[in-house]
């Protein structure tokens, strides 16, 4: 699979205002397939876990060393974990891109298998779109 990924990415042809999201597994198993190097940035999502700390840690280790910008998103946070979750990435050297909160309507309605309604997170996707971007 990963000379497949590396293959497949590589030979992704884009216009100069065109991006492409790939969606990997969580972990950094795929960096040593060779993905990192067939990217211009990272985006990774952090839930408010102290593994995910650590691991975003680790990717930026790995982003860093490979000259790749890193955005990262904070998921399912709330008023007690965001601010300290920005607190232990920022003391890492890791900069917040975007934040999208925890939602007991999005969590009930994936229960329920109901489409994802995005619009009370349009500014904090609006966020992460400019972080891509730049």
């Amino acid at each position: 699979m990963g000379i497949f990924a590396r293959t497949f990415i590589g030979g992704i042809s884009l216009e100069p205002d065109q991006w492409v999201l790939i969606d990997t597994e969580a972990g950094v198993e795929h960096f040593g397939r060779g993905i990192l190097e067939g990217v211009d940035a990272l985006v990774a999502v952090a839930d408010p876990s102290y593994d995910a700390i650590m691991l975003i840690a680790k990717i930026k280790a790995m982003a860093d060393e490979g000259g790749k910008g890193l955005r990262v998103v904070l998921y399912k946070t709330d008023g007690d974990t965001d601010p300290l979750m920005q607190t232990l990435l920022e003391d890492r050297g890791v900069r917040i891109a975007a934040v999208l909160p925890l939602s007991r309507d999005i969590t009930a309605g994936n229960l329920r298998a109901l489409p994802l309604d995005v619009y009370p997170f349009r500014e904090n996707l609006q966020a992460l779109l400019g972080a891509i971007e730049s």
